[in-house]
Formats: C-alpha cells, sequence, structure tokens
C-alpha cells in the first residue's frame, strides 16, 4: 500500500490485553478476535513491557490494578519510550471514580472502560481508537513522504544551481577569453588590410604583427590557467613582481590598431615612477583589457571628432593607482551602484554580458585592492583601479606556504 492510500482502519490490528485475571484476558481476546484482531495477552505489566520490546501492537487493553506494577506505572513507562509514546492505551478498571478516571488520562491514557464492560462499547472504544492510530500512521507516513520528495527537490535544485553556476563561470571564462581574441582579431585584421591594399609594408611590421597574434595566443592559454587557479584557490598570485609600466604599454600596444579605425586616441600619464604590485601580470592585463574595452566600445556609439582614452598610472601613498577615463556618453547615475552587478548592462557597450566589470572586481579584491567608478573630466567615464604594494616573501614565509 502506498503512502496515500487510505489504509484499512479496523481490521488486522495486533492488540495486547494486560490483566492479572484470565477471565477478563480469556473474554477481550474472544471478543476481538471475531473481529479480526490478532490479540496477545500478558497477565502482568512487566511481561507487557517484555512483549513490547519484541513487537509493537497497535493498541493496548490495560488493567489499572495489578500486583507488582500497576497500570498507571505500565503506561508511564510507555509513554517515556520514543518508540511506545503514540500506542493507544485503553484502561480497564472496575472504578469509576473520578480520580481514577482523572489519573488514567494523566499517565497518557486515551480512554476508560469499566467493569463489567459492555462488549459492543468495548468494540466500539477499540475501534474508534484504532481508526485514530491508524490514521495518525498514515499522516506521518505522508509526512516523511512529503520530507523525501521536499529533500529530493532541494537537491535537484541545488544541482540546477550548480548547474547554473557552471554556466555562469562558463560564461565568463569565455568572456574573459574573448578580449585577448578581440586583440587577437585586430591584429589579423591589419595583416588583411594591408593584404587587400595590395601595399604590403615592410617586413618588420608584418612580424610584428605576427608576435602580436602569439603573444594573444599565449595569453589566452594563461589566462585559462590562472582562471582554473582562481576557481581552486580563490587565492592572489604574488609569486613575482609585475611590471606595471611595461605591461601597460604593451596593452596599449595591443589596442592600438582598434582605437585607430575608430579614430580614438589613447593617452598614458604616468607620474612618478608608479609602485610595483606582487600580482600575476595576467590579472593586470585582464582588468586593463576590460577597462579600455569598456571605454573602447563606449565611444564607439557617439559621433565625436576627439575621443579619447586617458590611463594614468600614480601612487597613492605605498599604493598603486590605475585610472582609465573617457570622453565618452559617460554611466547613468541609476546605474552606478549596479555597475560591478553581474550581467548589468548600462547600454553604454553593445554586446555586452555584464560580466567584464564584476569579474575584474573580484579579481583586484583578491589582492585587497578595490575599483570604483567617478565622473570624467572630460564628460565621460573614470574608472579608478587601487592596488596595495605588496612585497615579496621572505624564505620563511615561502616555505610555509
Amino acid at each position: 500500500m502506498s503512502t496515500g492510500e487510505i489504509p484499512d482502519l479496523l481490521t488486522g490490528a495486533l492488540i495486547l490485553i494486560v490483566d492479572d485475571e484470565p477471565a477478563n484476558l480469556q473474554l477481550l481476546a474472544d471478543l476481538l478476535k471475531q473481529r479480526g484482531h490478532a490479540v496477545r495477552v500478558a497477565p502482568s505489566g512487566q511481561l507487557a513491557l517484555n512483549y513490547i520490546s519484541r513487537q509493537k501492537p497497535d493498541l493496548i487493553l490495560l488493567d489499572v490494578n495489578m500486583p507488582g506494577m500497576d497500570g498507571y506505572e505500565v503506561c508511564r513507562r510507555l509513554k517515556d519510550n520514543p518508540d511506545w509514546a503514540m500506542i493507544p492505551v485503553i484502561f480497564i478498571s472496575a472504578s469509576d471514580e473520578e480520580q481514577n478516571i482523572v489519573q488514567s488520562f494523566v499517565a497518557g491514557g486515551v480512554d476508560y472502560v469499566t467493569k463489567p464492560f459492555h462488549s459492543a462499547e468495548v468494540e466500539a472504544r477499540v475501534e474508534t481508537h484504532l481508526k485514530l492510530y491508524r490514521y495518525q500512521q498514515h499522516l506521518e507516513a505522508l509526512v516523511q513522504e512529503k520530507v523525501r520528495e521536499a529533500a529530493t527537490a532541494i537537491e535537484r535544485a541545488a544541482a540546477v544551481q550548480r548547474v547554473g553556476m557552471m554556466g555562469v563561470i562558463s560564461t565568463g571564462i569565455a568572456h574573459e577569453i574573448n578580449q585577448p581574441l578581440n586583440a587577437l582579431k585586430m591584429r589579423a585584421d591589419s595583416l588583411l588590410y594591408w593584404e587587400n591594399q595590395r601595399n604590403l609594408p615592410p617586413v618588420q611590421e608584418i612580424m610584428q604583427d605576427v608576435r602580436a597574434i602569439s603573444q594573444c595566443a599565449g595569453q589566452i592559454s594563461e589566462i585559462i590557467q590562472h582562471m582554473r587557479s582562481l576557481a581552486r584557490d580563490q587565492k592572489p598570485d604574488r609569486s613575482a613582481v609585475c611590471e606595471v609600466v611595461a605591461t601597460t604599454r604593451n596593452i596599449l600596444q595591443l589596442v592600438e590598431y582598434r582605437l585607430a579605425r575608430q579614430h580614438i586616441v589613447a593617452q598614458l600619464e604616468i607620474q612618478n615612477p608608479p609602485p610595483q604590485v606582487m600580482m600575476a601580470t595576467v590579472h593586470l592585463e585582464q582588468i586593463l583589457i576590460n577597462l579600455l574595452i569598456n571605454a573602447y566600445e563606449a565611444l564607439g556609439r557617439i559621433d565625436r571628432p576627439h575621443k579619447q582614452i586617458r590611463i594614468r598610472l600614480s601612487a597613492v601613498g605605498s599604493d598603486l593607482l590605475l585610472e582609465v577615463a573617457d570622453n565618452g556618453p559617460g554611466i547613468a547615475p541609476a546605474d552606478r551602484e549596479k555597475i560591478f552587478e553581474p550581467f548589468h548592462t548600462t547600454g553604454r557597450t553593445e554586446n555586452n554580458t555584464g560580466l567584464g566589470l564584476p569579474i575584474i572586481k573580484t579579481m583586484i579584491e583578491l589582492y585587497d585592492g578595490k575599483i570604483w567608478l567617478t565622473d570624467s573630466a572630460a564628460e565621460g567615464a573614470r574608472f579608478l583601479v587601487q592596488i596595495p604594494a605588496v612585497e615579496s616573501a621572505g624564505p620563511e614565509e615561502d616555505k610555509e606556504r
């Protein structure tokens, strides 16, 4: 029978009769057997408890006055045991005094029958409490089934969520790889441009593009490696000094062709020697590429004679301060609070997944840094990145790692 079906409530129950008078045991046993129930008898309270420990009955008819252990004590012991507490107990007694009846219910009984009892009354009370007990069992089974279904649903939802997070991670990785692929495409476009013009540049310029393509391919491989490390450890890579100025110049060189096609001028300002930071070069490259591509796409959507991107490297105390500003359309105040939330797009750029800024924010925070947005002096957007300068670990620290 499944838990969704209503059980047979009145037949086939196992009933235990506990009484020290053999005549009462025989009379009640014959009566209940005629109703189709299985009957077991016990002439004392202790024997009753011994039997219940081996097989739990559906209902107990329990005499109050017995030598040794009386019915009240037997019932209290039943109710103290979680496995037996729900068994319905109907007390049987020759006394009809209110005090005894009340004491029976206090001990945990569900009903009270006085001697000499009437067969019809006993049958009716037994059937009523069997119904209640069977319904209770049925409802408990239903609850357990629903709990299992809920647990299964939660596990499935968690699995779906895990799959969904895998999709988010995959999308993020694809987004990050797309940046060097864009740079690679720009270099390839440059070669195709010269081929279409039938006016090839010097070999040195061609080889410069070829080297840039090779560099982008290597960068893609490095991104995959670092994204795997990032997902596995969620720890910054402070194993080497990142050459901030050189890395910034390399990234600007990678994107200069695309910027020139949109008549965008990129200007690098270096205020004093900016501090060196202990971080993976590929992480700084990704930060720069994301911010530059963001500015490039914003400027590409406006018609303006002088489009500019300004990159400034400076220091705030001992920290590195990187600024990337443009004179594009800027970012609406309503979008500024959500700009670093996954999948939020501002309309400044097309084909934007809304993952670039959240990903670099997470990357920056790994190095105890921060990124924020302010208005550009040229009416566009101005992103600032602050990364603490961290000294390289000594031999003892390296050994502990």
